[in-house]
């Protein structure tokens, strides 16, 4: 009898057991998938700051400076938000790039009387611009690499899922149209550094058959005036918007060199 009831009770004892266990795996469980939507619904409030065409920089700041989740998702919100942080410094200095690149009068009256036909200023302009796009653009290229993305993580091997959440999400702020605007601008720069440096050098290979009259080059030949004219047309086009979107950390190439 006692044999029995002993059993009884190590069943009964093994039963509440075998339940505790399985509810703590549900209360750990379903705590993770607490973190998991708190930690997605903390990156869509990022990104819908991001989102729009004038940044709120102290709302973001105090999202990126906040803590909001805990447990295994701590360590990934961490590495998430200094991503983003480490991003929008590279962000602000590459919109000062941009603000600081001045061309738009390159090949008008006074510029071209003042600098012409060797336009050493304007190079030199251009050769410093062309190495500070460099500089931001190589560091564009380094966001995209695997070892940039989880260096932020404090375990040197993260799970997949981890590197997975982070690419995902922190690649996608790119779409946001603050760093697209953004993004778009430093391409559109690049294009005008480069087709800048591109008519100066046929002005200087032809600088005995130019000459300024009134407001505008002529040429001697009917063959240079077409040429520069095609050069001439799609710089305007260029500072008028009309050229192709590169891709973060693409290069450029010149279509009409194909053709």
């Amino acid at each position: 009898m006692r044999a029995k009831g002993f059993d009884k009770i190590l069943l009964v004892s093994l039963g509440l057991g075998f339940l505790a266990v399985c509810f703590v795996v549900l209360v750990l469980t379903f705590s993770d998938l607490y973190m998991e939507v708190r930690l997605d619904r903390e990156i869509d409030k990022i990104q819908e700051t991001l989102n729009k065409e004038k940044l709120d920089e102290k709302k973001l700041n105090t999202l990126l400076k906040r803590e909001t989740v805990s447990g295994s998702y701590k360590k990934i919100e961490k590495a998430y938000k200094e991503n983003i942080t480490s991003i929008m410094k590279l962000i602000k200095n590459i919109k000062k790039f941009n603000d600081s690149v001045d061309l738009l009068n390159a090949f008008e009256k006074d510029n071209i009387e003042k600098d012409g036909p060797e336009f050493k200023e304007t190079k030199e302009k251009i050769k410093n611009n062309l190495e500070t796009y460099e500089k931001n653009n190589k560091k564009l290229k380094k966001i995209k690499e695997d070892e940039s993305l989880w260096s932020y993580l404090p375990e040197k091997k993260s799970s997949k899922f981890d590197k997975k959440y982070l690419k995902d999400n922190i690649l996608n702020v790119f779409k946001m149209k603050y760093l697209k605007n953004i993004l778009d601008s430093f391409a559109t720069k690049k294009d005008m550094l480069d087709h800048a440096d591109k008519i100066i050098s046929f002005l200087e290979e032809n600088k005995e058959d130019w000459k300024l009259e009134e407001d505008k080059i002529t040429f001697k030949t009917e063959s240079l005036e077409t040429e520069y004219q095609k050069l001439y047309k799609k710089w305007e086009n260029i500072l008028s918007g009309k050229r192709p979107i590169i891709r973060i950390g693409e290069k450029y190439e010149d279509s009409s060199n194909n053709r």
